[in-house]
């Protein structure tokens, strides 16, 4: 599924957008290949969706859903500009509402 089709009816504003891995297409043509809002489920092509539980806080747990595959990450926690600038190439950051 392509992410803007995922993000249909959701009420969000692309943070930082880069193109996909291996370029060409923008960012809402995005193929994902599943979601994941638990870091050690994520795999290659997936969307991270980090969501503050009451135990763990997804935000912190961005950069390990990057190095699992994640190629988009949704998240609703005000972040810096340099929090979200460490990621890989390729990796787009959406901000939803909660």
């Amino acid at each position: 599924m392509k992410l803007g089709q995922l993000l249909q009816g959701c009420d969000y504003t692309p943070s930082l957008t880069r193109p996909p891995r291996g370029g060409g297409q923008e960012w809402g043509d995005m193929d994902i290949s599943g979601v994941a809002y638990d870091s050690q489920n994520v795999r290659e092509g997936y969307l991270f969706v980090a969501i503050t539980g009451k135990k763990y806080d997804g935000h912190d747990f961005i950069r390990d859903a990057i190095k699992k595959g994640a190629v988009a990450v949704a998240y609703d926690k005000v972040m810096s500009i340099e929090q979200l600038t460490v990621s890989e190439k390729g990796v787009s950051y959406i901000k939803v509402e909660n």
